[in-house]
């Protein structure tokens, strides 16, 4: 059985292919492919070279940056991943426990974008309607025990979870330790870490545009020793 990743989901004839038509989305397919280790095809590997400026990974990354301007399709491509994520298989959950993805923002405003997109892919695609069991402004719950959360940034709302997904958005502009703020980016990051941990292959964590200057100093990263710097 072929395992859909969210390049094959919004490649042609994919399962969320009708919201990602057109050459436009070439490049980020390509990222994709690379990042979950997909085989390429030579005009895909060409695109990923043009930002990555390095050989794709040879197995899927657990981690994947992307620094991509404003106008670059980052809030579609991470619903794309989010509702992938959340099709995945649940057997390593215990009864009456729940996976999360996570969509998180610099503040609710922002969250709403990416949840507007998921939400319609859950509400107009026939394959996707029946998941759907409950949702609010910030989650929707899906019958297979996962839920899809985007909401602000707060990293006291990770804890104790068992997280198969989390997206950082527009990062850069989250607040920092030294901004004294209730949500701190630094802290996101230290409490997924556990979370992610978790779940087996929940790994992979989307961020964009750039990492927060001082998360991304303190993490010890430069551009060139992340696992997929992708470059726009």
């Amino acid at each position: 059985m072929k395992i859909m990743t969210p390049a094959s989901a919004i490649s042609p004839g994919g399962l969320l292919a009708d919201y990602f038509v057109g050459s436009s989305w070439d490049r980020w397919r390509a990222v994709l492919k690379a990042a979950y280790a997909e085989r390429m095809s030579p005009r895909e590997l060409e695109l990923f070279h043009e930002v990555a400026e390095r050989e794709p990974p040879m197995a899927p990354v657990q981690e994947l940056w992307a620094i991509a301007g404003r106008g670059g399709g980052k809030d579609a491509i991470a619903s794309a991943i989010a509702t992938v994520a959340a099709l995945g298989h649940n057997d390593f959950l215990r009864p009456g426990e729940v996976g999360t993805i996570f969509c998180l923002a610099t503040d609710r405003v922002q969250a709403k974008i990416a949840h507007r997109y998921v939400s319609a892919y859950f509400r107009e695609n026939e394959h996707l309607a029946p998941l759907v069991m409950r949702e609010t402004d910030e989650v929707i719950e899906l019958c297979n025990r996962i839920e899809i959360v985007t909401a602000a940034n707060s990293f006291r709302s990770i804890r104790g979870r068992s997280v198969v997904c989390a997206i950082l958005d527009e990062c850069a502009f989250s607040p920092s330790l030294e901004d004294e703020s209730s949500r701190p980016i630094e802290e996101t990051v230290t409490a997924l870490m556990p979370a992610l941990a978790r779940v087996p292959g929940g790994w992979l964590r989307f961020r964009r545009p750039i990492e927060n200057p001082a998360c991304f100093m303190k993490s010890g990263r430069k551009a060139t020793a992340s696992p997929i710097p992708t470059f726009w």
